[in-house]
């Protein structure tokens, strides 16, 4: 009767470490797919924060452009201004002359 219990000791430690390596070699395989899983995210993360990166590279390059567009711009306007006021006078000139040619033509007809 002792030999039994004694058997069906030995057979119940040995269920209970057959479950026990199971329940590790499950726990391994786990662990292995969640460090796949945080590793590939890692990659993932690397390559967001690159390509942010790059992409705020991208946006101040764009403002600096901008900015040396509107500077540009700005020039170019002054400049315009300068040339509308040189021309405005030539304008009336061309305009008094047209005038005095009209009369004269009148007078001669």
């Amino acid at each position: 009767m002792e030999q039994e219990e004694n058997l069906r000791m030995e057979k119940g430690k040995q269920a209970l470490e057959d479950v026990m390596m199971k329940w590790l070699t499950e726990m391994e395989i786990a662990l292995k797919k969640g460090s796949g899983q945080v590793d590939r995210a890692n990659a993932i993360i690397r390559r967001l924060e690159t390509e942010n990166a790059e992409m705020r590279a991208e946006i101040e390059a764009s403002k600096l452009s901008a900015s040396d567009s509107v500077r540009k711009c700005l020039g170019v306007t002054s400049c315009e201004k300068k040339c509308l006021k040189k021309v405005l006078p030539w304008e009336k000139q061309k305009e008094k002359i047209r005038q005095e040619i009209v009369e004269e033509r009148r007078k001669i007809a």
